[in-house]
């Protein structure tokens, strides 16, 4: 049977992209399916509220653009265990922290996962010390504050500078645009 025959046959209960993702023998649907949104999402205007809700037609097409994605899903797994972080955001960090620079997005994993050498001041310490207070709900954060200073972590980190507070201030009186990550020279990725 076609596999848009398969994807549209009626079971009684509405599909989900992770369904749709098993049905094509993905693994780890669930993450790769969270993965794909969150991407997207950041990709096309997380903050300004420019972006629409993608279908499950336009992920399955962000996944074709995007086929290494696959192999980061479990970098968010271990980022979970060691630190609380959300799954999703650790996944998706590492997968486009990666397309910038893959031994440096490698390198602040396991620097994030292990925590050996992290000194007063790093912007890793300062990320693992607000992801274990989220985890334990003494801060009510969503995915998309979490991406956004774990960027901030990422381009402090990458570019050798201090952090000893991330905050992201996505609404209020002084409302600050989504932050946007760094490559290995201080210049602004564009996340596509």
């Amino acid at each position: 049977m076609p596999q848009a025959v398969v994807e549209n046959t009626d079971t009684g209960r509405k599909r989900n992209l992770s369904d749709l993702l098993a049905h094509r023998g993905e693994a780890n649907t669930s993450q790769l399916a969270a993965m794909l949104g969150l991407h997207y999402r950041w990709a096309h205007g997380i903050g300004t509220g420019g972006f629409r809700n993608p279908t499950q037609p336009m992920l399955l097409d962000w996944l074709k653009g995007h086929p290494t994605m696959r192999d980061h899903a479990r970098h968010g797994s271990s980022l979970r265990r060691a630190i609380g972080m959300k799954t999703v955001v650790g996944a998706t960090a590492i997968y486009e922290f990666s397309r910038i620079d893959r031994d440096e997005a490698l390198a602040f994993h396991d620097a994030l996962v292990s925590g050996a050498g992290l000194t007063e001041g790093s912007p890793l310490l300062s990320l693992r010390r607000q992801m274990t207070k989220v985890a334990a709900g003494r801060y009510n954060t969503d995915r998309f504050d979490d991406l956004a200073i774990t960027i901030k972590a990422w381009n402090a980190w990458l570019l050798g500078q201090q952090a000893k507070l991330l905050v992201y201030r996505r609404g209020g009186a002084r409302p600050e645009p989504f932050p946007q990550p760094v490559d290995t020279e201080g210049k602004p990725w564009v996340v596509s």
